[in-house]
Protein backbone atom coordinates (compact mmCIF):
# COMPACT_ATOMS: atom_id res chain seq x y z
CA UNK A 1 0.00 0.00 0.00
CA UNK A 2 2.85 2.36 0.77
CA UNK A 3 4.19 2.13 -2.80
CA UNK A 4 0.75 3.07 -4.14
CA UNK A 5 0.63 6.10 -1.83
CA UNK A 6 4.13 7.11 -2.92
CA UNK A 7 3.16 6.68 -6.54
CA UNK A 8 -0.01 8.76 -6.07
CA UNK A 9 1.95 11.49 -4.31
CA UNK A 10 4.55 11.53 -7.09
CA UNK A 11 1.87 11.49 -9.74
CA UNK A 12 0.01 14.36 -8.05
CA UNK A 13 3.23 16.38 -7.81
CA UNK A 14 3.95 15.80 -11.50
CA UNK A 15 0.39 16.78 -12.44
CA UNK A 16 0.68 19.97 -10.38
CA UNK A 17 3.97 20.77 -12.12
CA UNK A 18 2.28 20.15 -15.47
CA UNK A 19 -0.60 22.45 -14.49
CA UNK A 20 1.86 25.16 -13.42
CA UNK A 21 3.73 24.87 -16.75
CA UNK A 22 0.50 24.97 -18.74
CA UNK A 23 -0.63 28.09 -16.89
CA UNK A 24 2.71 29.76 -17.60
CA UNK A 25 2.35 28.81 -21.29
CA UNK A 26 -1.19 30.15 -21.31
CA UNK A 27 -0.10 33.46 -19.81
CA UNK A 28 2.78 33.83 -22.28
CA UNK A 29 0.54 33.15 -25.28
CA UNK A 30 -2.14 35.46 -23.89
CA UNK A 31 0.42 38.28 -23.57
CA UNK A 32 1.60 37.56 -27.11
CA UNK A 33 -2.01 37.71 -28.32
CA UNK A 34 -2.40 41.15 -26.75
CA UNK A 35 0.62 42.51 -28.60
CA UNK A 36 -0.03 40.87 -31.98
CA UNK A 37 -1.57 42.94 -34.75
CA UNK A 38 -1.73 40.24 -37.45
CA UNK A 39 -5.19 38.63 -37.54
CA UNK A 40 -3.81 35.33 -38.83
CA UNK A 41 -1.46 35.13 -35.85
CA UNK A 42 -4.30 36.04 -33.50
CA UNK A 43 -6.41 33.14 -34.75
CA UNK A 44 -3.51 30.72 -34.29
CA UNK A 45 -2.80 32.07 -30.80
CA UNK A 46 -6.48 31.80 -29.81
CA UNK A 47 -6.49 28.16 -30.96
CA UNK A 48 -3.37 27.51 -28.87
CA UNK A 49 -5.06 29.13 -25.85
CA UNK A 50 -8.13 26.92 -26.29
CA UNK A 51 -5.97 23.79 -26.51
CA UNK A 52 -3.98 24.73 -23.41
CA UNK A 53 -7.18 25.56 -21.53
CA UNK A 54 -8.52 22.09 -22.35
CA UNK A 55 -5.28 20.48 -21.15
CA UNK A 56 -5.39 22.49 -17.90
CA UNK A 57 -8.94 21.27 -17.26
CA UNK A 58 -7.88 17.66 -17.93
CA UNK A 59 -4.95 17.92 -15.54
CA UNK A 60 -7.13 19.54 -12.86
CA UNK A 61 -9.66 16.72 -13.23
CA UNK A 62 -6.90 14.14 -12.79
CA UNK A 63 -5.63 15.96 -9.69
CA UNK A 64 -9.16 15.96 -8.24
CA UNK A 65 -9.49 12.23 -8.93
CA UNK A 66 -6.22 11.56 -7.12
CA UNK A 67 -7.27 13.70 -4.16
CA UNK A 68 -10.59 11.87 -3.92
CA UNK A 69 -8.83 8.52 -3.99
CA UNK A 70 -10.37 7.38 -7.27
CA UNK A 71 -8.69 4.34 -8.76
CA UNK A 72 -5.82 5.29 -11.01
CA UNK A 73 -6.68 4.27 -14.56
CA UNK A 74 -3.01 4.38 -15.57
CA UNK A 75 -1.64 2.25 -12.75
CA UNK A 76 -0.85 -1.07 -14.36
CA UNK A 77 2.41 -2.20 -12.77
CA UNK A 78 2.22 -3.22 -9.14
CA UNK A 79 5.97 -3.52 -8.63
CA UNK A 80 7.41 -0.20 -9.73
CA UNK A 81 9.45 0.49 -6.60
CA UNK A 82 12.72 -0.54 -8.26
CA UNK A 83 12.10 1.70 -11.26
CA UNK A 84 12.43 5.43 -10.72
CA UNK A 85 9.50 7.58 -11.77
CA UNK A 86 11.20 9.75 -14.39
CA UNK A 87 8.34 11.31 -16.33
CA UNK A 88 10.81 13.91 -17.54
CA UNK A 89 10.65 14.29 -21.29
CA UNK A 90 14.46 14.43 -21.40
CA UNK A 91 14.84 11.23 -19.37
CA UNK A 92 12.27 9.43 -21.49
CA UNK A 93 13.91 10.70 -24.69
CA UNK A 94 17.29 9.38 -23.51
CA UNK A 95 15.75 5.96 -22.87
CA UNK A 96 13.77 5.81 -26.11
CA UNK A 97 16.61 6.87 -28.42
CA UNK A 98 18.71 3.94 -27.13
CA UNK A 99 16.08 1.31 -27.97
CA UNK A 100 16.58 -0.99 -30.89
CA UNK A 101 14.54 -0.26 -34.01
CA UNK A 102 12.21 -3.26 -33.49
CA UNK A 103 11.55 -2.24 -29.87
CA UNK A 104 10.88 1.35 -30.92
CA UNK A 105 8.44 0.11 -33.58
CA UNK A 106 6.72 -2.08 -30.97
CA UNK A 107 6.37 0.86 -28.57
CA UNK A 108 4.86 3.04 -31.30
CA UNK A 109 2.47 0.25 -32.28
CA UNK A 110 1.38 -0.24 -28.66
CA UNK A 111 0.83 3.51 -28.15
CA UNK A 112 -1.31 3.61 -31.29
CA UNK A 113 -3.34 0.54 -30.39
CA UNK A 114 -3.73 0.97 -26.63
CA UNK A 115 -4.12 4.75 -26.40
CA UNK A 116 -5.31 5.61 -29.93
CA UNK A 117 -2.47 8.03 -30.67
CA UNK A 118 -2.03 8.90 -34.33
CA UNK A 119 1.72 8.48 -34.75
CA UNK A 120 1.69 8.68 -38.54
CA UNK A 121 3.75 11.88 -38.34
CA UNK A 122 6.63 10.01 -36.65
CA UNK A 123 9.36 9.04 -39.12
CA UNK A 124 10.03 5.52 -37.79
CA UNK A 125 12.22 4.71 -40.80
CA UNK A 126 14.59 7.61 -40.23
CA UNK A 127 17.29 8.15 -37.63
CA UNK A 128 16.11 6.71 -34.32
CA UNK A 129 17.19 9.74 -32.26
CA UNK A 130 15.07 11.99 -34.51
CA UNK A 131 12.12 9.61 -34.33
CA UNK A 132 12.46 9.48 -30.53
CA UNK A 133 12.45 13.30 -30.38
CA UNK A 134 9.36 13.42 -32.61
CA UNK A 135 7.62 10.86 -30.41
CA UNK A 136 8.40 12.76 -27.18
CA UNK A 137 7.27 16.07 -28.69
CA UNK A 138 4.06 14.44 -29.91
CA UNK A 139 3.31 12.86 -26.52
CA UNK A 140 4.01 16.12 -24.66
CA UNK A 141 1.01 17.58 -26.47
CA UNK A 142 -1.28 15.08 -24.72
CA UNK A 143 -1.94 15.40 -21.01
CA UNK A 144 -1.05 11.76 -20.24
CA UNK A 145 1.21 11.04 -23.20
CA UNK A 146 4.49 10.89 -21.30
CA UNK A 147 2.85 8.87 -18.51
CA UNK A 148 1.62 6.34 -21.08
CA UNK A 149 5.10 6.03 -22.56
CA UNK A 150 6.71 5.66 -19.15
CA UNK A 151 4.24 2.97 -18.07
CA UNK A 152 4.85 1.09 -21.30
CA UNK A 153 8.63 1.24 -20.79
CA UNK A 154 8.22 0.11 -17.17
CA UNK A 155 5.97 -2.79 -18.16
CA UNK A 156 8.60 -4.03 -20.56
CA UNK A 157 11.35 -3.26 -18.03
CA UNK A 158 13.05 -1.07 -20.63
CA UNK A 159 13.78 1.79 -18.24
CA UNK A 160 15.78 -0.58 -16.07
CA UNK A 161 17.38 -2.25 -19.09
CA UNK A 162 18.63 0.99 -20.65
CA UNK A 163 19.94 2.18 -17.29
CA UNK A 164 21.87 -1.10 -16.93
CA UNK A 165 23.20 -0.71 -20.48
CA UNK A 166 24.33 2.83 -19.72
CA UNK A 167 26.21 1.68 -16.61
CA UNK A 168 27.81 -1.16 -18.58
CA UNK A 169 28.85 1.23 -21.36
CA UNK A 170 30.34 3.64 -18.81
CA UNK A 171 32.30 0.87 -17.09
CA UNK A 172 33.68 -0.50 -20.36
CA UNK A 173 34.63 2.93 -21.76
Amino acid sequence: MKNKEKFSTTQKRKLEERRKNLIAQYEAIFNQLDSTLNWGDKISLKNQLAQIETEIKEVETEIEELEQGSPNKFEVCENTSSIPITNSSIDLYNHVKKLSKPLFDEICFYLEEQYNYDLSSIDVNGILADAARQLINFLKQHSQGLNHLQLLLEQRELLQETATTQVHQTLTA
